[in-house]
């Protein structure tokens, strides 16, 4: 990363076996306007692991299926190699079991769901940079179990209904976890509510930070 107070340009890997969708996730993030950035990129893994060892990266998004290494693959060894970097993981299919493979051994910062919208891939990832290393969150609540944090959502949706038309827009709630278990309950429970959106997670050593919108 070059420093130079707003002239910052963070470096960003981009991985994905299909060239198509390698080059608009790079135009994507190239024409950010919250940030500035040089992307390079990686149709294979091995290929972007030879990179991390040449150059100093910020963030690495991966694609989750490609060949000879899946994603989780792929940034579990960024994990241990590199741990400072953030790491992406974008997938058309997050289930369950990846989900957990994803957060627990490759501890990734942000479930990203194909198919992305531009604006909204923009400002994940300048959050996550802007965040970088300072683990801060804003108005995050704290739930104990599965149970608190439904009952938390639940009062959101109902404030929602209860609102009129003139004042419904997406509500944004913030539930920070320090259970593994009851997180991953609390995971597959929203993933059946197509209501509810993922927008965020962010996984550390002693909490894990899930934002919803709906």
């Amino acid at each position: 990363m070059n420093n130079n107070n707003e002239g910052t340009v963070y470096k960003i890997l981009i991985v994905d076996d299909e060239k198509d969708e390698l080059n608009a996730l790079s135009l994507t993030l190239k024409y950010a306007k919250q940030f500035k950035s040089e992307i390079s990129i990686a149709e294979d893994p091995l290929i972007a692991l030879a990179k991390l060892e040449n150059e100093e990266f910020d963030l690495v998004l991966s694609d989750f299926k490609m060949p000879r290494m899946n994603g989780i693959e792929f940034l579990i060894k960024v994990k241990e190699k590199y741990p400072k970097i953030i790491r992406m993981l974008i997938t058309a299919c997050v289930e369950l079991e990846i989900a957990k493979e994803a957060i627990n051994k490759a501890a990734i910062h942000t479930f990203i769901e194909k198919p992305w919208y531009n604006d909204e891939l923009r400002l994940i990832v300048h959050e996550a940079l802007k965040g970088k290393d300072t683990g801060e969150f804003k108005s995050s609540t704290e739930v104990g179990d599965v149970n608190e944090a439904l009952h938390v959502v639940n009062n959101a949706l109902e404030k929602i209904f209860n609102d009129s038309l003139d004042l419904r827009i997406n509500k944004r709630v913030t539930l920070e976890f320090t259970s593994p278990v009851e997180f991953n309950k609390f995971f597959y429970e929203i993933k059946q509510n197509k209501n509810i959106n993922i927008n965020d997670i962010h996984v550390f050593v002693d909490k894990y930070i899930i934002e919803l919108t709906f």
